[in-house]
Order: structure tokens, then sequence, then C-alpha cells
């Protein structure tokens, strides 16, 4: 859509609102001055766009992933990873939320959009997690070829202070050489071991 287009109110996809339909929450903004807000506080720690995000471009389009498809974002998915460890859900079920999150990544086009995704997310409740997901975050902006990542992916609690092998590689010993092989430094430097082929949409 072109820069002149008109910009509408949307519900934007945040912590409380996680893929599973979470009843919305008073944080949850939908309207356009708040989604400002959002992307004002967002621009003070993300830095990981090709060109810096301006607040005053920051509003979403209608157009917007966020908008039309209803789009994760990394603090929904903390939320969503966080219910997942509440009800000891298999690890396989958590995958599939990661997975699904780093194909709506991977659909945005627009910095402003990246950034929102980019948020800095809340605690899941596991150290594991709440490093893994600094790792994708920087993983994902490295695959769109952003020149820089968001400075909460370098917090002293998004690193752990020893390996977590991830899933099967957890599971079986049998598995781990080549885990180790396939995970990118990202993950390996915040202590967790992830075949990065676990990403790939089934």
């Amino acid at each position: 859509m072109a820069g002149s287009a008109r910009k509408t109110s949307v519900v934007a996809d945040l912590s409380p609102v996680g893929r599973r339909g979470h009843a919305p929450s008073s944080r949850v903004w939908s309207t356009r001055a708040d989604i400002r807000g959002a992307m004002e506080h967002v621009a003070g720690y993300i830095s990981d766009v090709a060109v810096p995000l301006e607040p005053q471009t920051a509003d979403l389009p209608t157009d917007s992933a966020f908008a039309v498809f209803g789009c994760t974002t990394l603090p929904s998915l903390a939320h969503d990873i966080r219910d997942d460890l509440r009800r000891d859900a298999p690890w396989q079920d958590t995958l599939r939320l990661i997975i699904a999150a780093s194909d709506d990544f991977a659909s945005l086009t627009r910095d402003s959009e990246r950034a929102f995704f980019l948020q800095e997310p809340s605690t899941t409740s596991d150290a594991r997690y709440d490093a893994f997901l600094a790792a994708l975050a920087v993983h994902l902006c490295r695959g769109a070829g952003l020149s820089r990542t968001p400075d909460w992916t370098r917090d002293a609690d998004r690193y752990l202070p020893s390996f977590w092998w991830y899933g099967a590689a957890e599971e079986g010993t049998g598995l781990r050489a080549y885990a180790w092989q396939r995970t990118p430094s990202c993950f390996r430097a915040r202590g967790v071991v992830f075949n990065i082929d676990n990403l790939a949409s089934v």
C-alpha cells in the first residue's frame, strides 16, 4: 500500500492474545494511537532494522499482516509457551507454535511489522525458553538480512549457564552430535542446542 494509504484501528497481536485465542485483556491495544505508543517504545531498544524506525511512521496500515491475518509476535509466542509449560504440554506442541511464529515472521515485509513482531517478550517462566526466544529473534533477523538485532536479545538473563539440548536431542544422546552440528551460533552462544531443521514447516 502506498505511503499515503489511510490508516485505521487494528487489534494488535500482543502478549495477552496468543495464537490460541486467549481472551483480550486491558493491555490489548486496539487504536492507532496505542500502536504508535507501542512502536515508540519499541524504537527505544529495537535497532535491528536496516532503516531506523521513526516513531512518526510507526502506524500499522490497514493491510498489515497483524491487521489482516492476526500474525504472532514474540510476546504472544512467549505467552503461549508459558501456557504450554503450565499444562506440561509435550515439547512437540511447543515446537509447532515456534514454527508457526517463524513462518509468520518470514511473511513480514515492512520494517514496522518486523519491529512490532520483535518486541521484547515477557518471561516464559522458564529460563531455557527465555534464552531460546532471544536466539530465535537473532536467527530470524539474520535470515531476513537485517543488519542488527534487538538489544534485549543480549541481556544477561537470555544466556544459560549450561547447555540445554532441545527436544529429541535431550531425550536421546545418539542425536546430539548432529543436533550440535545443525545448531546456529546464536543458539549455541546462549546455551541452547537446537537443530535448526526443526523449524522447517510440515
